[in-house]
C-alpha cells in the first residue's frame, strides 16, 4: 500500500470526525423523502409550491392544486360544473394574499384568489373590453412584494400590479420591452428583479427606475430565474449558459457550467429554478440534477435520480425549489412529483457507490467493518467489492480483490470480518476462502485455509466472525468449525467445537459473535444454541438456550451481537428474539429479558449492537436503526425522514469511533452517525384540525352545503355545533410536520365524554365518535416527538351537540302537561269504564241466554272440559247420550269406554294431538254409547281455551251433534260409489285391450313403411343398375364390331400367307386397320370400365352402412355418371358447383341416395310441363359444417304440398308409380343418420330450393 495513504488519513481524521455537522453538507449526507402519485398528488409535475399561513404546504401542479398535510393531499380541480372551483387545472404559480387567502396563476384561466378558510375562489380573466382586466390568461410569475401588492406576469409580456384592496389590475409601462418575465425577487431594500426572455433587469423602487443589466453579455440574454442572496448578491439560471453570480451592482463574480471532468460542476447548463435559503445555502435546479453551491470551494455538489436508490431526487428536471418555514427544501420535478430533504438530516451520511465516482465504494452493499486507530475504516464490500480502506473524506484509498493467478492476494472477495490485532497486522475473514492477513510492509496476504493433514490449521473456510479480546489473542468464529484462537505462527489455531458426548463443550458449530465483558468473562453467540459463557482457564462451556414457555430464559437460540453496558449489564441480540437484557438473579443464574418489536423494536433480526457513551443501545435490524435507553425504556425507530436508510444491516457490520460516531454496515452503504448531533426539534409540535366527517361523509361547507355545520375550514373555526340525528363523527388532524411526520405520536380526548387521553396510532390520526348525546364537550389533540418528548400545546375545538327536538326544554314541559292531562284522562276514563263493565256484565247475560236458545235451536251440546280433574259442564245436553249436566271421568280409559271400540284410536288421537298443541283445535266424528245400549254417530268440536307454560291443553270447550241420520246416508253414498267403482273398473279392462289392439296395428304399419322405404332404395339401386348396363352395352357392342372386323382380315391376310401372295401393301393396309380396331377396342374397354367403377363405389356406398372420408366433388360427379342414362332420356341438364379438395367423414351411401333422389324427384314431379329443366347443386364450407343447395327451375309447389313434402307417404303421382317415401326417405337420412337438417322453399311457378345443413365429420352410428 503507498504510504503516503496513512499520513493523508491521519492528517485529515480530526476533520473528518466532524462529518455530523449540520452546516458541511455531502454527497453522502443529502437524502430525500419523494412524493408522486402512489403518495396520492393529482399529478406527476410540481410547477409551484408555497405554504400558507397556518401551516400547509400547495402543490400546484398540470392537474390539480394540492393541499398538504404531511400526510394526505387535498385535490383542488377545475369543474365546469361548479362556477365556485378553479378556472383552471394547470397551476403555474403560487403566492401568499392577505388574509391567509392564496393567487394561483394557471396556464390558461387567468388568476385565482382562493381562501381556504371557506374554499371561496374568485377567478380573474382576461376581458379585452376592459383595459383594467387581467392582461392574459396564462399567468407565468407571480410576486408578492413587500409593500402587500402582488406583481403579476403573463404570457404575453405584460407585467401587472394588484393592490390588495382592489380588484383592478394596473399595467406596469417601463417604457421598455421586458419580454416574457419568468421570475421576480425582490432585495431586502426593495429592489425588484426580473429574469426572463429579454434579460436581466432592475426595478429600483425609489425613483422608479428601470435598467437592463448586462446587455451586451450574450450568456444573459434567456433567463430562467433569478434569486437574491443575504448579501444582495444575484443568482441568475439562464436557459442554456449555466449559472451567473452577480453582486448588487450587476457585476458578474462568477459564472458555472456543466463540467465534464468530474465533481463541483452543474449537472447542466439548461437551470430551471434556484432558492436562497435563509441559512445562506444556495440550491440550483437543472434539466439534469439538483446541485448545492459550496462556498467555501466555489462548487457544487450535485444529485441526480437513481431508480436505485430510494433516497435520490424524484427526477432529474428540477423546475422550482422551495423552503418552508421550519428550513426543509422541496423540489418541485417535471416527472416524479416533488421532494424533501431535511438539512438538519445532513449530520448523518451514508457511505455507498456513486456510479463512476472512483473516489467511491465499488458496490454499496457493506458485509464487514473495522475502525483503525487512525480514524480510517476498512470495509467488506459485496458483489465482488473486497477489501476496502476507506477514509471519511477522500474516499476509498486502496482496494484489494483475489486474483487466481497472485497467491499473495486476497484469498476471497466475499469479506465477512476484518479486526486488527496488537501487533498491527490486518485479519481478513472470508466466505468458502478462509483468513486472509494483510503482510507487515503491505505488499500482500499470507492466506489459511482448512488443511485436514496440518494440525492447527483453520477447521472451516467460512469466517463469519473476528474479535481480539484484551490479551491481544485473535478469535476467530466459522460457519461450521466453531471457535478458533489463533495461537501464534507454530501453533496455529487452538479449535474448540462440538463434542457431543460432552455437554460442557460448544453445543454449535456455528458462531456469530464475541465478547468480552470487564470482569474478564468471555462470551459466544452461536447460531442455534443460543449465548454461550466460555471459560478459557478449563475450556469448559455454560450454554444459555431459549427454553419454551420459560419468559427468564434467551428469547432466541441464534446470537448474533453481545455488548456489555456501562453499567456492567450484557446486552444479547438475537435473530429473531429481540434484544435482550441479562442479569444475574439472587441465585446467580442469567435472567432474560426480551425488548422487541411488542415493545417498538423495528424488527426481532437484530444485526447490530453498540452503546453509545451515554449508556443508550443503538440497534441495527433487518429493517432500520433503532435507539433504545435503558433507563427511560424508551425504543426509537429512525426512518428516511431522520436520514437513516431503512433496507437492513448486516450481522457484525459495525464500529464506533473515538469520538462517538457510530458506523453500522448495510445494504445500501455504511451508515455514519453522531447520537448526540442526530436532528431535534426546534419547536414543540402542535396538532391542526384538517377535516372532518359526519356519518363517513366530508359535509362540505355551508352555504354550498346548507345541511353541513361549517361555515368555514375546520382548521379556521374555534367552535362546532351539530344538529341531532348523526350516527358517527370524525375529524381528522396533523401537526403540519413535514420533517418527520412519521415520527409524531398523537394523543386525543373529548372532555366531556373521555375520562383519559387516547393514543392515537399515526397512519390514523383521527378522532373518531359515535352515540355521542347533546351536550357541550371540547375535543383536544395534542403531538408529541416519537423519541418521548413532552407534548406541545394542545389544540382545542368546542364541541357541541344539540338535542333532539322531544328533549328540549320546551318539549319537557309539554311533557308536564301532557302527563297531567293525562292523569285526568284517566281518571275520566276509569269512571267510564266503570260503567261499560255493568254494562258489559249485562250483554253478557243476554248472551248467555241467546246462546241457550242458538244451542236449543242447533241441536247443539256445548260442553266444558277440565282436563286436569276430568270434569265436564254441559249444556243443552243430548239426552240420547246421558241426561247428567254435570260428569266425572275418572280416567282416559273411563272416557274412552262410552266410545265404539272401532273408533276409539281416532278419537284419542286427535284428541292427544290437540291436547298437546300439535292441531289448531279438536275435531272428530265417532260413535257413542247410547242411553239404550246401542250406537249413535256424534260430530264432536272442541279448542283448548286454557294451556300451561309448556303449551299443554288444560280446559277445552267445544259442541257435540248427534249426525247419526248423515251417517246413514254417508253410508249409502258410500256403497254407491263402491258399486260406480266396479263399473269403472270393468270399462277401464276393456279400453286397455282396445289399445293393445291399436298398438299391434301400428306396429304393423310401421314395419310396412320400413320394407317400402327399403323397397323404394332397392328400386332406386335396380334403376342405376338398368341404366348401367345401358351405358355399358353401348362400348361393349362397338368392341365387339371392331374385334369382329379386326378377325376377319387376319383371316384375310393368313389366307394370302398360305397362298403366298402377301405383298407389301396387303401388309400396310393389314397394319394400319389392327392398330386402329385395337385402338378403338381399348378406348371402349376403358370407358367400359370406368362406368363399371363409379357404379360399384355407388352402389357399394348406397349398400354400406359404414362412414368414410370422401372428396365431395369428385363423389358427386360419380352420382351423376351413376344418373347419366336417367338424364339423357330427358332434356334436362345438371350442374355441380362445389369447391375443391372439400373432404368430408360421412355416409356417402346417404349422400347419393339423397342427390339421386332429388334429381329423381325433380325428373318425375318437378319438371312435368317443363321442356329444359335446370338443377343445380352447390356445396359450400363453414367451418365445421357444409351446405348443400338444391335448385331447380320445375313448376314449385303450393304450400299445403311444401308443409307435407316430407310426410312419409304422401305424393302427387298416386297411382302414376309414385311411392310418396323419395323426400321422406331424404329427411330421415338428412336429420336422424347424418344428423343435420333440412328446408324447402318453393312456391307455384318458382322452382324447389332445398337447404340441407350437414356436418363436415359425423360420429360412427351403430345401425
Amino acid at each position: 500500500m503507498r504510504r503516503w495513504h496513512w499520513l493523508l488519513a491521519w492528517l485529515v481524521w480530526w476533520p473528518s470526525t466532524l462529518l455530523a455537522n449540520p452546516a458541511v453538507a455531502t454527497v453522502d449526507s443529502v437524502r430525500f423523502r419523494n412524493f408522486g402519485i402512489a403518495s396520492g398528488l393529482s399529478q406527476v409535475t410540481a410547477r409551484a409550491m408555497l405554504q400558507d399561513a397556518q401551516g400547509f404546504m400547495w402543490i400546484g401542479t398540470q392537474d390539480g392544486l394540492n393541499r398538504f398535510d404531511g400526510y394526505n393531499f387535498r385535490v383542488y380541480h377545475r369543474d365546469r360544473r361548479n362556477p365556485s372551483s378553479l378556472s383552471d387545472s394547470h397551476i403555474t404559480a403560487l403566492a401568499r394574499g392577505d388574509g391567509g387567502t392564496l393567487w394561483v396563476g394557471t396556464m390558461a384561466g387567468g388568476l385565482n384568489r382562493l381562501d381556504p378558510a371557506t374554499d371561496v375562489i374568485t377567478a380573474y380573466r382576461h376581458q379585452p373590453e376592459a383595459p383594467d382586466s387581467l392582461a392574459a390568461d396564462s399567468v407565468v410569475a407571480l410576486l408578492r412584494r413587500g409593500d402587500g401588492n402582488l406583481w403579476i406576469a403573463t404570457s404575453g409580456g405584460v407585467l401587472q400590479r394588484l393592490a390588495p384592496a382592489e380588484a383592478r389590475f394596473t399595467t406596469i409601462n417601463p417604457g421598455v420591452d421586458l419580454g416574457v418575465v419568468r421570475s421576480m425577487a425582490e432585495a431586502v431594500d426593495g429592489t425588484l428583479w426580473l429574469a426572463g426572455s429579454a434579460g436581466l433587469w432592475r426595478h429600483r423602487r425609489t425613483d422608479g427606475s428601470w435598467l437592463r443589466i448586462q446587455p451586451q453579455d450574450p450568456e444573459l440574454g434567456d433567463l430562467q430565474a433569478v434569486a437574491v442572496d443575504g448579501d444582495g448578491g444575484l443568482w441568475v439560471a439562464t436557459t442554456r449558459n449555466g449559472l451567473v453570480r452577480m453582486g448588487s451592482d450587476g457585476g458578474v463574480r462568477g459564472r458555472y457550467r456543466r463540467g465534464t471532468g468530474g465533481e463541483g460542476f452543474l449537472p447542466d447548463d439548461q437551470v430551471r429554478s434556484l432558492l436562497v435559503t435563509r441559512a445562506g445555502q444556495v440550491w440550483i435546479g437543472t434539466m439534469d440534477g439538483l446541485a448545492i453551491y459550496q462556498p467555501a470551494t466555489d462548487a457544487f455538489l450535485t444529485w441526480r435520480h437513481d431508480a436505485g436508490d430510494a433516497g435520490s431526487p424524484a427526477a432529474n428536471r428540477i423546475v422550482t425549489l422551495f423552503e418552508d418555514r421550519d428550513g426543509l427544501i422541496w423540489i418541485g420535478t417535471w416527472t416524479g412529483g416533488f421532494s424533501i430533504h431535511n438539512p438538519a438530516t445532513q449530520v448523518v451520511r451514508l457511505i455507498r457507490n456513486h456510479g463512476r465516482d472512483r473516489t467511491s465504494l465499488p458496490a454499496s452493499p457493506v458485509r464487514a467493518l473495522w475502525l483503525d486507530h487512525d480514524g480510517s475504516l476498512w470495509m467488506g464490500v459485496m458483489e465482488g467489492g473486497g477489501l476496502i480502506h476507506y477514509d471519511v473524506e477522500l474516499g476509498v484509498l486502496q482496494r484489494w480483490v483475489h486474483d487466481p493467478a497472485d497467491p499473495a492476494s486476497l484469498s476471497g472477495n466475499v469479506v465477512q470480518s476484518i479486526a486488527r490485532t496488537p501487533d498491527g497486522r490486518l485479519w481478513v475473514g472470508t466466505q468458502g476462502a478462509g483468513l486472509s492477513r494483510m503482510r507487515a510492509d503491505g505488499s500482500g496476504f499470507d492466506q489459511f485455509k482448512r488443511e485436514d493433514r496440518r494440525p492447527g490449521s483453520l477447521p472451516d473456510n467460512v469466517v463469519q466472525s473476528l474479535y481480539v479480546d484484551r490479551a491481544g489473542s485473535l478469535w476467530v468464529g466459522l460457519e461450521s468449525g466453531g471457535v478458533a484462537r489463533w495461537m501464534g505462527e507454530e501453533q496455529g489455531f487452538e479449535v474448540y467445537a462440538r463434542n457431543p458426548a460432552d455437554p460442557h463443550s460448544l453445543q454449535s458449530n456455528s458462531v456469530y459473535a464475541f465478547a468480552e465483558t470487564a470482569d474478564g468473562s468471555f462470551w459466544v453467540g452461536t447460531f442455534g444454541a443460543g449465548l454461550a459463557q466460555f471459560d478459557r482457564a478449563s475450556g469448559r462451556f455454560t450454554h444459555y438456550r431459549e427454553r419454551p414457555g420459560d419468559l427468564d430464559s434467551i428469547s432466541h437460540n441464534s446470537v448474533t451481537a453481545i455488548v456489555e453496558g456501562s453499567d456492567g449489564v450484557l446486552w444479547v441480540g438475537t435473530q429473531g428474539g429481540g434484544l435482550n437484557r441479562a442479569v444475574r438473579g439472587n441465585d446467580g443464574k442469567l435472567v432474560f429479558r426480551e425488548i422487541g418489536s411488542h415493545e417498538g423494536l423495528g424488527a426481532d433480526a437484530v444485526g447490530t449492537l453498540i452503546a453509545d457513551a451515554s449508556g443508550r443501545l443503538w440497534i441495527g435490524t433487518t429493517v432500520g436503526v433503532n435507539s433504545y435507553d435503558p433507563l427511560t425504556d424508551d425504543v426509537r425507530s429512525f426512518s428516511a425522514s431522520d436520514g437513516m436508510d431503512k433496507s437492513g444491516y448486516f450481522i457484525g457490520s459495525m464500529a464506533r469511533g473515538r469520538d462517538g460516531t457510530i458506523y453500522f454496515g448495510g445494504l445500501r452503504g455504511v451508515l455514519a452517525f453522531h447520537p448526540e448531533r442526530l436532528p431535534r426539534r426546534d419547536r414543540p409540535p402542535r396538532a391542526v384540525f384538517t377535516d372532518l366527517r359526519i356519518d363517513n361523509a366530508d359535509p362540505g361547507l355551508a352555504p354550498g352545503n346548507p345541511n353541513s355545520p361549517l361555515a368555514r375550514a375546520i382548521h379556521a373555526v374555534d367552535e362546532l355545533i351539530l344538529a341531532p340525528g348523526f350516527a358517527s363523527v370524525a375529524i381528522d388532524y396533523s401537526a403540519l410536520d413535514f420533517a418527520n411526520p412519521d415520527g409524531l405520536r398523537y394523543s386525543y380526548r373529548l372532555a366531556g365524554f373521555d375520562r383519559d387521553w387516547i393514543d392515537s396510532r399515526t397512519l390514523v390520526r383521527t378522532a373518531a365518535y359515535t352515540n355521542i348525546g347533546a351536550g357541550d364537550y371540547t375535543l383536544q389533540v395534542r403531538a408529541r416527538d416519537g423519541e418521548g418528548g413532552d407534548f406541545g400545546p394542545v389544540s382545542s375545538l368546542r364541541f357541541k351537540v344539540q338535542p333532539e327536538p322531544w328533549r328540549t326544554p320546551t318539549a319537557l314541559a309539554l311533557y308536564a302537561l301532557v302527563g297531567l292531562l293525562t292523569l285526568l284522562v284517566v281518571g275520566w276514563q276509569t269512571r267510564q269504564r266503570w260503567a261499560r263493565e255493568s254494562l258489559a256484565a249485562e250483554s253478557i247475560r243476554r248472551s248467555e241466554e241467546r246462546l241457550k236458545l242458538a244451542l236449543w235451536g242447533s241441536r247443539d251440546e256445548l260442553w266444558d272440559l277440565d282436563l286436569t280433574s276430568g270434569k265436564m259442564q254441559r249444556e243443552n245436553i243430548l239426552p240420547i247420550i246421558s241426561t247428567s249436566a254435570q260428569v266425572q271421568f275418572a280416567s282416559r280409559e273411563k272416557f274412552l269406554q262410552e266410545v265404539h271400540p272401532d273408533d276409539q284410536p281416532d278419537v284419542l288421537n286427535a284428541l292427544t294431538r290437540h291436547i298437546v298443541g300439535e292441531s289448531e283445535f279438536y275435531e272428530n266424528t265417532f260413535r257413542m254409547r247410547t242411553l239404550d245400549g246401542g250406537w249413535c254417530w256424534v260430530l264432536s268440536r272442541g279448542f283448548a281455551v286454557e294451556r300451561d307454560a309448556t303449551g299443554r291443553a288444560l280446559r277445552m270447550v267445544g259442541t257435540s251433534r248427534d249426525v247419526s241420520a248423515t251417517a246413514e246416508a254417508a253410508e249409502a253414498l258410500r256403497k254407491l260409489n263402491d258399486n260406480l267403482e266396479h263399473r269403472v273398473e270393468e270399462r277401464t279392462r276393456a279400453l286397455r285391450l282396445s289399445n293393445r289392439e291399436l298398438q299391434f296395428t301400428l306396429d304393423e304399419l310401421k314395419l310396412a313403411q320400413k320394407q317400402l322405404v327399403e323397397s323404394e332404395k332397392m328400386a332406386a339401386l335396380g334403376g342405376l343398375v338398368a341404366g348401367i348396363a345401358h351405358e355399358i352395352n353401348t362400348p361393349l357392342g362397338i368392341g365387339v364390331t371392331a374385334a369382329s372386323h379386326l378377325e376377319d382380315e387376319t383371316r384375310k391376310l393368313m389366307k394370302l400367307v398360305d397362298e403366298g401372295k402377301v405383298s407389301r401393301a396387303a401388309l400396310d393396309t393389314y397394319q394400319t386397320d389392327a392398330l386402329s380396331s385395337a385402338q378403338l377396342i381399348l378406348s371402349n374397354l376403358r370407358r367400359a370400365g370406368h362406368l363399371i367403377k363409379s357404379f360399384k363405389q355407388v352402389a357399394v356406398d348406397q349398400s354400406s352402412e359404414q362412414a368414410r372420408e370422401i372428396d365431395l366433388k369428385t363423389y358427386l360427379e360419380e352420382i351423376l355418371v351413376s344418373l347419366g342414362p336417367a338424364l339423357k332420356k330427358t332434356p334436362h341438364r345438371v350442374s355441380i358447383k362445389c369447391p375443391e379438395n372439400l373432404r368430408l367423414l360421412t355416409y356417402p351411401g346417404a349422400i347419393s341416395q339423397i342427390v339421386v333422389n332429388l334429381v329423381m324427384n325433380s325428373l318425375i314431379h318437378g319438371f312435368e310441363g317443363i321442356e329444359h329443366g335446370e338443377i343445380r347443386i352447390e356445396c359450400q364450407s363453414y367451418d365445421e359444417e357444409w351446405l348443400l343447395l338444391y335448385r331447380d327451375n320445375g313448376v314449385g309447389m303450393s304450400e299445403d304440398v311444401r308443409q307435407r313434402v316430407f310426410d312419409p307417404f304422401f305424393t302427387t303421382k298416386r297411382g302414376q308409380g309414385g311411392s310418396g317415401l323419395g323426400l321422406h326417405v331424404v329427411y330421415n337420412l338428412v336429420t336422424q343418420l347424418l344428423r343435420g337438417s333440412l328446408d324447402c322453399i318453393s312456391a307455384p311457378g318458382k322452382g324447389v330450393e332445398f337447404q340441407i345443413q350437414l356436418p363436415r365429420r359425423v360420429l360412427q352410428l351403430q345401425v
